[in-house]
């Protein structure tokens, strides 16, 4: 099987993602292929250290029609996914908050014509307005801000295609994001994906990997309730939600 990433065509079109992102003047944030704020990126092949990672997300993303990304920030993650897989059709959603987040998804967008959909704004109102429209999808990635992530996927699994859906989960290495992770399968929300291992403690990036199913109106109605707006950080607004909620866990399970 051909390693696309010694591919001179896919190191170009690379090299001309990060070419507009550059343009902007804009360090570049946190991703899959450089480290946070790398200032030589431009010209650079990805990040060896990185590669792991990269496998692991083709590997999730493998097959699937209709992707959802919470957080496409320069568009890497959108163009591993729309390069490893030929058949994707990739919807992003992104606040806006860094320069060149526009110009790299207008740019995936001239690559890869009929592919690339590109939400600006809010995840909080776009992703239950993409939910409203009828939109459906088989595979999530979460990477926006953290303190949303629990909401972000209570979203996602309104808009779950058939009967299940292969999720992503990025810096499950936080304790806040890890906190989400365990919350999201003590409710049934995510279960872990057995085929993919959890990465080494060595590695300073982590992800997970579960598949979501549709869950009840009702179920999702009271999780939101309970958990969407409480940042997942040890408070004691926090604490007495959760012997709320520990009072009602087996029914939120069923």
């Amino acid at each position: 099987m051909e390693d696309l990433e010694v591919s001179p065509a896919w190191l170009q079109g690379l090299h001309d993602l990060n070419s507009v992102i550059a343009a902007t003047g804009q360090p570049l944030y946190g991703n899959l292929f450089y480290d946070d704020q790398q200032p030589d990126f431009a010209d650079r092949p990805p990040n060896a250290h990185t590669r792991p990672k990269r496998d692991r997300f083709r590997a999730a993303v493998a097959g699937r029609t209709r992707m959802l990304e919470v957080g496409v920030n320069g568009g890497h993650s959108a163009y591993l996914a729309l390069t490893s897989t030929p058949d994707l059709e990739f919807h992003g959603v992104d606040i806006c908050e860094h320069a060149y987040v526009r110009p790299a998804m207008a740019r995936l967008t001239q690559a890869f014509p009929g592919r690339v959909f590109f939400y600006g704004g809010d995840c909080r109102t776009v992703l239950p307005d993409l939910a409203a429209r009828g939109l459906r999808f088989d595979a999530f990635h979460i990477d926006g801000a953290k303190h949303l992530y629990f909401t972000d996927v209570l979203n996602s699994a309104r808009m779950i295609a058939g009967d299940e859906a292969v999720v992503v989960v990025d810096d499950t290495q936080l304790k806040s994001v890890a906190w989400v992770w365990r919350t999201c399968e003590r409710y049934g929300l995510i279960e872990t994906d057995p085929a993919f291992a959890p990465i080494p403690g060595s590695f300073h990036d982590q992800n997970k990997v579960g598949r979501m199913r549709p869950i009840p109106r009702w179920k999702w109605e009271l999780l939101f309730r309970l958990h969407a707006r409480v940042p997942p950080v040890a408070s004691p607004a926090v604490a007495g939600l959760r012997q709320g909620v520990s009072a009602i866990r087996e029914r939120v399970r069923a």
